[in-house]
């Protein structure tokens, strides 16, 4: 891995591998630097990358809010032609992090975890993401004005 540019040549080797190979045991090694890896480069590995991943910079991925680092999908990824397979690559990623048992300094909205789990979706969810629409939402449940009675059709 070149450590100039983590991120296209982590990429690039992950995309290049298959499921059966990502899951054997994890040897990273930085372009031009000696040293085995018993475990420090693989954490050195994901803890770099993940700063580029989530990096908002990047554009894959936005705060949900000004006052919180909970980290949502950017919905502006989708202008670049290859967002999709950066997702994938990123959901290799996340995947390699729970086998190989390391830790990525990140957290995602609680709508986003709920996602990835396959759990429903509430409205409570909202919250997190945009408080003012999820206060909105609230009002127009709360206020708004009866529905008319129906007409009885059989009549």
């Amino acid at each position: 891995m070149q450590r100039s540019d983590l991120f296209k040549t982590s990429f690039l080797e992950i995309h290049r591998r298959g499921p059966e190979e990502l899951r054997r045991r994890l040897v990273v090694q930085f372009a031009g630097e000696g040293g085995l890896d018993y475990g420090g480069l693989a954490r050195e590995w994901f803890y770099l990358l993940s700063e580029e991943i989530f990096a908002p910079a990047l554009g894959m991925f936005c705060y949900c809010r000004s006052d919180d680092y909970a980290l949502q999908i950017n919905p502006n990824s989708a202008t670049d032609e290859d967002h999709l397979w950066y997702f994938h690559f990123v959901g290799r990623i996340m995947g390699m992090v729970v086998l190989h048992k390391h830790f990525l300094d990140v957290a995602f909205t609680i709508a986003f975890y709920k996602r990835l789990l396959g759990l429903p979706l509430a409205l409570s969810d909202l919250q997190d993401v945009d408080p003012d629409i999820h206060q909105s939402m609230l009002w127009m449940l709360e206020v708004r004005p009866p529905l008319p009675p129906r007409a009885n059709s059989r009549t």
